[in-house]
C-alpha cells in the first residue's frame, strides 16, 4: 500500500514538472513568434513611429476583459489575429489612431503560443489607461507572477 501511494506520489510529480516545462516552452515559442512577426508593428514600448498598439496595451485591454482566464484571454487573441473585427475589438481606440490590422495567416499553434506569452509576460511599460476613465486599472495578474519580456526566455 505504502509503495502504491508512493509510486503514485512520484507519477503526479513527473507529470506537473512535464506540465511547467510544457507551458514554459509554450511562451518560449510564443515569444520567438511574437518578435518574428509581430514586433514590426506591436513594439514593446511607445515609440514616435507607433503604427500599432504596443503589446503591454494590448495585455492591458484583454487582462481587463478576461481576468485570470488564461484559456479565454488566449482565444480571444488568436480569434482577432484570425479575424480582426472592428466591432468586435476591446481597442476602438487603437483602430481610431492605428487603422484595422490585417489578419495573421499564421497557424493556430502560432497564434496560441503568441497569446501565452502575451498573458504570462511582465512588460516593462505598463499602460496608463488615459481616456478610459471607468476602467479599472491592473494587468489581471498579480505582481511577479508574468515573466519579464527580456527574459522570457
Amino acid at each position: 500500500m505504502k509503495t502504491t501511494l508512493a509510486t503514485i506520489l512520484v507519477l503526479s510529480s513527473f507529470s506537473t514538472v512535464s506540465h511547467a516545462g510544457e507551458k514554459e516552452a509554450l511562451i518560449a515559442t510564443g515569444k520567438t513568434k511574437f518578435e518574428q512577426v509581430c514586433i514590426a508593428c506591436h513594439k514593446y514600448e511607445r515609440t514616435e513611429q507607433m503604427i500599432a498598439p504596443p503589446a503591454f496595451a494590448i495585455q492591458t485591454h484583454y487582462a481587463q476583459q478576461f481576468g485570470e482566464n488564461e484559456a479565454a484571454f488566449r482565444k480571444a487573441i488568436v480569434d482577432w489575429a484570425k479575424h480582426p473585427d472592428a466591432d468586435k475589438t476591446l481597442m476602438p481606440g487603437a483602430i481610431t489612431k492605428f487603422n484595422l490590422m490585417p489578419p495573421l495567416p499564421l497557424p493556430d499553434e502560432d497564434l496560441d503560443a503568441i497569446a501565452a506569452y502575451i498573458f504570462s509576460t511582465e512588460f516593462t511599460e505598463k499602460c496608463d489607461m488615459k481616456g478610459m476613465e471607468g476602467m479599472q486599472n491592473g494587468m489581471g495578474k498579480k505582481a511577479g507572477q508574468r515573466m519579464k519580456a527580456g527574459n522570457a526566455n
